[in-house]
């Protein structure tokens, strides 16, 4: 009850004020900064993956020479095509790695977010 006798909207809630409510909502501030960081460093792991395909496309084109008839020709033995399966692999995985991280930092934020209300 207040002081003119109206009830209290926060009666047996902590209010605003109250340290344990402060804590809490430090506690949910410092979990929500942490996964946008995490965020963050997946978003850069998927520009990276990204990249990565994006550079083994172009060593498998070089992959390819021409022989003594002016034809191309595919060299799987070549350092070009090796250079070309590191890059791929390395992108996949980075893309991979990436979009799943950011799927889940995505989803531990809204679940943060909707404690947090």
């Amino acid at each position: 009850m207040t002081k003119q006798g109206r009830p209290n909207p926060n009666d047996g809630l902590p209010s605003a004020s109250s340290p344990r409510l402060q804590a809490g909502e430090e506690r949910a501030e410092v979990r929500l900064l942490k996964q946008r960081k995490k965020r963050d460093n997946a978003l850069c792991l998927f520009v990276l993956g990204i990249l990565g395909l994006i550079l083994g496309a172009v060593f498998f084109v070089l992959s390819f020479r021409y022989n003594f008839l002016r034809e191309r020709v595919f060299v799987p033995g070549s350092l070009e095509f090796v250079t070309c399966i590191l890059f791929l692999s390395s992108g996949a995985v980075c893309l991979v790695w990436g979009v799943l991280a950011w799927i889940l930092s995505e989803r531990k934020m809204r679940r943060i977010r909707s404690e947090k209300e």
